[in-house]
Formats: C-alpha cells, structure tokens, sequence
C-alpha cells in the first residue's frame, strides 16, 4: 500500500522556491469570491483591455510576441471589446486576443474564475477524462466517490453528457478555448472541462462499458481541495515507486524523505505523470537528490536579457540517490515537470518512458491583477536546457514510447509502469547477460 508523506509547511522554503512560477494547471478551480457585474461598463472594458494588452506588451518574454503583431491585435480588439455587452462575450474576445500567442501560461480569467494557485479548490465529479484513441476515455476514478459506487470503472468512454453527444460538447469546448504551447496539451485540458461546471449541480452522464453496455448515471459536482501531495511505496523486487502532484515546498520535503526511506532500493521510478509543475528553485532542489553536485537544470533568460539559473545542491549523501532511475511522463507532465525530467535525461542520470510532455515552459514572475478583479497571467521568461533544447512547444520527448490504448486502461494494465520495471531490471543485469540479448 502506498504511503503518504505527512505535508509540511516550511515559509523559508517557500519565499525561496516562489520566486519563479512553473504551473500549469489541468483541474478545474473554483473561484475565489468576488464582487462582479454581468455587464460590465464602457469605461471598465476599456481599462481591463488596455491593461491587459499594456501587460503583456511591456512585459511578455518574447519582443516579437510569438511572431503576432501585437499592435495590430489591439487595432482589431479594441472595438469589438466596447461592443460587447455581456462579460461572457467581453472575456470571451480578451480570450482570443490573448490566446493569438499560443502560450499555455499566458492566461486571462474573469473575476469568478480566478483563483489561489497554490492551493486551489477544484469542482469534481469523482473522475479523470483523457482523449484516448480520439475518445473520451476514464482515466481514473477516484476511490470512495460518487462514480465509484454506481459502478464506472476506468477504461468506460463518455457517450453523452446532459443528453448531448459528448463530441458536440467537445466541439462547442474547443469553440471557447484559447490556443495551447501545443495541440496535445490543448486536448488535455479541454477533456478535462467535460464535466465542469458550478458546485451542487447534477450532470448526466451516459457511460460505455468494455462490453458495449451502456450506464447513464446522474453525478454531483462536488467541491474538492487540492494541496500538494507525495505517496512512495517498494514494488516488486525493492524497487522504490514515488509520485507527486508538483514541484512546492511541501513535496521538495516529503520528497527527501522518501528518498531517505528508499535510498537502498535496487531501483527507482519516479511518476511524473499529471504533474503540472510548481516552482522553479523547487524542482531544482529535488533533482539534487539524484545528480550529485552542482549542476544546471537550464536557463531562464527575460526579454531584458536577465537569467535565472536553477541548480542542483551538494547534499547529504544519506538523501542521495545512486542507483538506476526511471521517470514516467505524458502529455499532463508540464512546466517543472518537464524542466526536472529533461535535467535528469540530459544528465544521464534516467530513461524516460510515456508520451511527449505538455511542451509548456514558460515563467510567471507573479500574477496582475485586472481593475475588475479578474487575473492575468504573463509569460515573462523563456527556457533552454543545460544543453541549450527549448522545450517550449516541443516538450520533452521520452526513450521509450508508450501509448495509452483503452484496452489496457479497461484490464487495469498501466503498460508505462510495466515497461519502467522491465528497463530496472535490465539495468541490474550484468553487462555481458545484456550484451547476448
């Protein structure tokens, strides 16, 4: 049984590691309450909009804003933003505008969507969706929820959604959602939208079994807090098996501490697999377990030319891991996840096996704040490797590819996983045994 590591917050480590932000978040957070109106005035559109476009434009990392003509996006933008009447539509072209970068981090959020990134409250229905062989397939269910008990298992696919075929809502989705670094990660976060909605509120769901049987069940969407998590266990053999949901204060501590409690494990999997990232100094902290001495996990270069240059520290041995590492990824692996697996393959110090990550690297400084209590989200520094790679729109490709098939999901097979324990046990063989095959 896995066992969690108990959450500790430490504030020296968190001033340390906030200074540069490395998220991207695929939940769906509840806002954080504020006042708002549903038809905002003339005068706050046009502030909110000349605040936006003056952000990004005086502080976006890329002078050339992705090849877009920035100036030209406010010529066209600004009179369609005093035309619009209802906040929806006004946030909905803001959307746009903003999303012409195509750049998963720059971001813009009304007053009621904006939320506390470290510690968001999420809406749920007990469920994870992932497009899996161009359906939306469950991924997960979460134990003792709703789903659970009226029987959807992963592996089911999504069939109908209050009654309407689930690829029309996802096409009505795709309608409203900004542009992504990359189409996979554009996918993953509109599959995980398909059930969103307010808190309390019933949807209707039809669900396909591995048979063919169908099961419409009605699920509430409940309201969940999400935190910083860490779980490490022994699998077969002694190898040591460690999976975190980011990269903050609270895992860099539990992280040494499973790293202290498996440093004799003949070999070692760390899951990366729907890890949106964190912090920066964080990410780098962690990976010193596991490179010993100090090296570079890459370079954060601002439009101005300033660098941040995130490196491993020298520590004690007891919490330095030696032997022969595996990392998983897919495409919900983003930002300081893929900052951490690349430092690790660059480093030779482990085969990756999964899917291309979300291809998500850009930096936040810190948030701005919108004169109508809406957020935006600016990408202020952009990131090469220690070996130069820019990963941003590219991701992080894997030694091994392993795709996700709905057969395997349904028969509760984790393929990555498997293939992870047969390349350590390869690793443990003497050379000339591996040399004959």
């Amino acid at each position: 049984m896995k066992r969690s590591v108990p959450q500790f917050l430490i504030r020296r480590l968190w001033i340390r590691a906030s200074a540069l932000l490395l998220l991207l978040l695929f939940l769906n957070p509840i806002p954080i309450a504020v006042t708002q109106t549903d038809r905002p005035s003339l005068e706050l559109k046009i502030a909110v909009f000349e605040d936006v476009w003056k952000t990004i434009n005086e502080r976006y990392y890329d002078a050339n804003f992705n090849g877009v003509d920035w100036k030209a996006q406010h010529k066209r933008y600004r009179p369609l933003i005093e035309q619009a009447r209802e906040q929806a539509e006004f946030y909905r072209l803001l959307r746009q505008m903003v999303g012409s970068l195509r750049d998963s981090h720059t971001r813009v959020f009304p007053p009621d969507e904006r939320f506390d990134w470290r510690y968001p409250r999420i809406i749920t229905v007990g469920l994870s969706v992932r497009k899996v062989e161009n359906r939306a397939v469950v991924i997960e269910v979460a134990l003792g929820s709703e789903a659970e008990a009226k029987g959807i298992r992963p592996g089911y696919i999504v069939s109908q959604v209050d009654g309407a075929p689930v690829e029309d809502l996802i096409k009505s989705l795709r309608r409203d959602q900004s542009f992504a670094s990359t189409q996979r990660s554009s996918e993953a976060r509109l599959y995980s939208r398909i059930f969103y909605g307010k808190k309390d509120t019933p949807v209707r769901a039809t669900f396909i079994d591995g048979l063919g049987k169908r099961h419409t069940i009605t699920l509430m969407r409940r309201e969940a807090q999400a935190e910083p998590k860490l779980s490490f266990d022994r699998l077969a053999d002694g190898y040591g098996y460690i999976k975190f949901n980011g990269f903050w204060p609270e895992t860099e501590k539990a992280f040494a501490g499973a790293i202290g409690e498996l440093h004799n494990a003949p070999g070692l999997i760390i899951d990366l697999r729907d890890n949106g990232g964190g912090a920066a100094l964080s990410a780098a902290q962690m990976a010193s377990h596991l490179i010993y001495g100090e090296v570079s996990l890459g370079k954060f270069v601002s439009r101005r030319g300033r660098v941040i240059e995130p490196r491993t520290e020298r520590i004690n041995r007891k919490y330095l891991y030696n032997g022969p590492v595996v990392v998983l990824i897919d495409e919900r692996s983003g930002s300081g996840a893929e900052i951490f697996a690349a430092a690790l393959q660059e480093a030779g110090r482990a085969q990756l096996i999964g899917r291309p990550s979300c291809g998500c690297v850009l930096g936040i400084n810190q948030k701005h704040d919108l004169p109508d209590g809406g957020q935006l989200d600016v990408s202020e520094v952009d990131y090469r490797t220690a070996m130069g790679a820019r990963l941003e729109g590219k991701g992080v490709i894997p030694d091994e590819l392993v795709e996700l098939r709905v057969a395997d999901i349904l028969a509760g097979r984790d393929v990555a996983m498997n293939r992870a324990i047969a390349r350590l046990r390869l690793a443990a063989e003497p050379a000339s045994i591996r040399s004959a095959q």
